[in-house]
């Protein structure tokens, strides 16, 4: 009894870890994990499954979106249409995919609008081209934050101390 319980903690302990890929990782590792719980990328942005993630605005002059494709089981794969702008998405799934020729990318498998269907997100290039909305604040997001903030020390809606605070919180990021 004592073996088998000895057995089946040293099974757990060595199946059930969490799998953590970087950016910078996907150059230098020979072997990749079939999937992985979390992704740091080279942003620094980190994602987990179970996250939700917003739908950005499309990059195609077509205008739907490049890195963003919608699988289901009755139309197959398409480009994902304008119209899922704003939409949020959670994370089911992260996957490398790709090969040494190639390259390789970190995909992310999402829920979609209905049952069968799934949103396959090429994170990086979706990132970068305004695909997915990234939720550390740009520079220019942060400087209309705190012009706002301004404005409402202006009107009198906020003290002197809360705008000195925010813009304390705000400058590292402007800068």
């Amino acid at each position: 009894m004592k073996f088998a319980l000895l057995f089946l903690c040293l099974f757990v302990g060595l199946t059930v870890h969490a799998q953590q890929i970087n950016h910078s990782d996907l150059n230098s590792i020979k072997k990749f994990e079939k999937q992985y719980t979390t992704y740091v990328s080279k942003d620094n942005i980190v994602f987990n499954v179970g996250d939700r993630i917003k739908i950005g605005r499309p990059s195609s002059v077509a205008q739907t979106f490049m890195y963003i494709t919608e699988q289901d089981a009755l139309t197959g794969t398409a480009s994902l249409p304008a119209g899922y702008s704003g939409f949020e998405t959670e994370i089911k799934r992260i996957r490398v995919g790709g090969n040494k020729r190639i390259g390789y990318a970190v995909m992310f498998w999402t829920k979609g609008i209905w049952g069968p269907s799934t949103f396959v997100i090429n994170i990086e290039n979706a990132l970068a081209t305004g695909e997915i909305r990234s939720s550390v604040m740009t520079s220019d997001e942060a400087l209309a934050e705190l012009k706002r903030a301004k404005d409402k020390l202006d009107l009198g809606l906020i003290t002197q101390q809360e705008f000195e605070k925010l813009k304390a919180e705000l400058a590292p990021i402007i800068k």
